[in-house]
């Protein structure tokens, strides 16, 4: 992969680009906020999702400067929703964790938003279950500074098979999603369910809503009985579709 600089613009077209989806409640299917996912498009390979790019993306700064220009075209974004009545009460934008390394990232954020005069309250960090295998303070310590000036956090692929489920306590977490490998044990029996609504508890306890990556109707109803509250099952898509109608708040 090239220079993030790169990706600004490539010939004339966004190649950091948003797509969104609602993230709604179980009982009423109503949205709740969105969430979002970053596509990278080029002119040689075409569009790239975060299956493609992530994983070697996050193992330079080039994680980065993904994340800082797609903060930038969220802001814009938001912007605009708000002008047409169609901010939802948060969206999320993937947060990598190297970026947390970094002990100004708190305060480059503050400064992003205030620039854009966007309220901490509608923004939420989605961070991946790798933040909990960091233990020097740095990032429990970023996460706390922003969670205090009304950020929210939302930590993915929550009980994947060897993540340290319990350094959950040492992060301000707003919701979790459930690792699909978690998901898939749910209804088969009654000692699968048992330990699906302990990680559900362990996770409710300590403040943080939980959500269920997918599910059709009848799982829907199993998730919500072991204290899910969210879905988040529906298809990505530009925002041009996504915010039509005014959303819920």
């Amino acid at each position: 992969m090239n220079s993030s600089k790169n990706f600004s613009t490539v010939d004339g077209v966004r190649a950091v680009e948003l797509y969104y989806r609602p993230v709604r409640r179980i009982k009423s299917g109503t949205p709740a906020f969105y969430q979002s996912q970053m596509r990278l498009n080029s002119p040689l390979i075409g569009t790239m999702l975060p299956d493609f790019y992530r994983t070697t993306a996050e193992n330079s700064d080039q994680c980065v400067e993904l994340f800082k220009l797609g903060m930038v075209q969220l802001l814009r974004s938001m912007k605009a929703f708000e002008e047409k009545g169609t901010l939802p009460r948060h969206i999320s934008i993937y947060m990598p964790v190297r970026y947390l390394k970094d002990e100004n990232s708190a305060v480059d954020i503050s400064g992003m938003c205030k620039r854009f005069e966007t309220d901490p309250d509608n923004i939420c960090f989605e961070v991946s279950s790798d933040i909990l295998f960091e233990n020097d303070g740095t990032a429990s310590a970023i996460l706390s500074s922003l969670s205090a000036e009304g950020f929210h956090f939302m930590l993915s692929d929550f009980g994947i098979a060897g993540s340290p489920v319990f350094s959950i306590a040492e992060f301000p977490i707003d919701y979790v999603i459930l690792d699909k490998s978690v998901c898939l044990l749910a209804g088969k029996n009654e000692r699968q369910n048992i330990c699906i609504k302990s990680l559900v508890g362990l996770a409710s306890q300590l403040g943080a809503e939980v959500i269920v990556p997918y599910a059709d109707k009848e799982r829907s109803a199993v998730f919500s009985e072991l204290g899910c509250l969210y879905t988040a099952d529906g298809d990505f898509m530009s925002s041009r579709y996504a915010f039509r109608r005014k959303s819920e708040k």
